[in-house]
């Protein structure tokens, strides 16, 4: 569960950094404004991959869960299948060839 949670954490962050609109950007040592490209804007198919990424943390993380909740609940029936069958075993019954529940002594139940 430690792992999902971790992977959780990490999603959020990402996404929050995602989607983040950034302002307007300066390049080091110039004040003029940097102009985003028009055509092929590296930063759209960028960030179209950043979330993609994303996407894909995020069905992981809930593949893991639904597993660990698979696994639970196998171990759960696992534990009820072996109680009915302690219960059954109490009981000094069997079938006969008819598939009927009968005694030890062959009188139907």
């Amino acid at each position: 569960m430690s792992d999902i949670e971790a992977l959780d954490a990490i999603n959020v962050e990402w996404e929050a950094k995602a989607t983040l609109t950034q302002g307007p950007r300066n390049e080091a040592g110039f004040t003029a404004e940097v102009k985003p490209r028009t055509t092929g804007n590296l930063e759209v198919l960028t960030r179209a991959a950043e979330m993609a990424s994303l996407r894909y943390q995020q069905c992981r993380a809930l593949s893991m869960r639904a597993e660990l909740r698979a696994d639970e609940a196998t171990r759960t029936a696992e534990a009820a299948k072996r109680g009915l069958l302690q219960i059954a075993r109490r009981f000094d019954v069997h079938c006969d060839s008819a598939n009927r529940l009968v005694d030890m002594k062959g009188a139907l139940i």
